[in-house]
């Protein structure tokens, strides 16, 4: 942690987050901790380049030596809202990603039509504390977009299914529309593992 804080003060990222698996494996999925590192622009990544050369993923020999990273990913950040560290003690993390069943640009009007109104709505009604929604740049991966969800306590992400459910029939027509094809037409059902966020002490 020290070492990407260190990395972030000296320019090489703008910012971080790392996320840690609750729970081992949970519904399958491999990943036990996912690196989210931000750049102004494409053009920034040459520092990170360099470390990567040394340090895989930004990790130490010793943790390498027990688990290597399981793959990088280059996404675009198409939303964003909150997700500042001072909540993080108490705050759950629900990573979730999707694999589209269209071409990666039908995918992306999607996403702005369907995904981006339903966060925003969840922020707006205090069921989300923040997110992050991004797009992959690459076809061909697991995953075409992925979603971190930002819930301020286990209080508020127990009832996230009920509370979204009553956001949901507020959302317009056009909204509705997607939703009755999405499964079917555009995209995997999800995957996705609950995570704590890992914050300089």
């Amino acid at each position: 942690m020290a070492q990407f804080e260190k990395w972030k003060s000296e320019g090489v990222f703008k910012d971080y987050m790392i996320l840690f698996a609750s729970y081992v494996h949970i519904n399958s999925v491999p990943w036990d901790m996912l690196i989210r590192i931000d750049f102004d622009t494409y053009g920034d990544t040459d520092k990170w380049r360099e470390v990567e050369r040394a340090m895989p993923a930004g990790l130490p020999p010793k943790i390498l030596a027990i688990g290597p990273p399981e793959n990088l990913n280059v996404g675009e950040t198409l939303d964003a809202s909150g997700m500042s560290s001072r909540g993080a003690a108490k705050a759950v993390y629900d990573v979730s990603y999707y694999k589209f069943k269209v071409p990666l640009a039908a995918g992306k009007d999607f996403v702005q039509g369907y995904v981006t109104p339903q966060l925003q709505a969840f922020v707006k009604e205090s069921v989300l504390a923040g997110y992050g929604l991004y797009l992959n740049k690459y076809e061909g991966t697991d995953w075409s977009y992925l979603i971190l969800s930002e819930y301020s306590d286990t209080k508020t992400f127990e009832l996230r299914v009920s509370n979204k459910s009553k956001i949901r029939s507020l959302l317009d027509p056009a909204w509705k529309a997607l939703n009755d094809i999405k499964t079917e037409h555009i995209r995997d059902e999800p995957h996705g593992f609950i995570a704590e966020r890992i914050v300089p002490r």
